[in-house]
């Protein structure tokens, strides 16, 4: 990979990440808008994990691959485990998944700065 292009699929994994942040908070997606973006950013993230993957950096591709299937497994929970939005229950995977997805957010944009910096120092080389 050409360092030009080492340096755009982590801007492109970095916008996929603040897709991930703004759009993937605990409710049913109401829009058909909201699914593609959702589902462009879940893309592009599995694309990344996967090339880290190919690297040979399992944590990285746990914490990036986790981050881009969490919002679609809570997704799933709610539609067919839960009752809907007026089940009690929804608290308790509100909050469960809250956490979960924060953490995700925190690690992943770890990993992706790093990656950033990284390609940043070998396109200047």
């Amino acid at each position: 990979m050409d360092p030009f292009s080492k340096v755009f699929a982590c801007a492109c994994a970095l916008a996929a990440w603040w897709v991930m942040a703004m759009y993937a908070y605990p409710a049913l997606p109401e829009s058909a808008m909201r699914v593609a973006v959702l589902g462009a950013a879940s893309a592009v993230l599995l694309w990344d994990g996967w090339q880290m993957n190919r690297a040979g950096r399992r944590y990285a591709v746990t914490f990036t691959w986790s981050l881009a299937l969490a919002c679609w497994a809570f997704y799933a929970e709610v539609h067919y485990l839960l009752d809907g939005p007026g089940d009690p229950r929804m608290v308790h995977a509100v909050t469960v998944y809250n956490l979960f997805r924060y953490a995700l957010l925190l690690f992943t944009l770890i990993i992706l700065i790093k990656d950033l910096i990284l390609s940043i120092k070998n396109f200047r080389s």
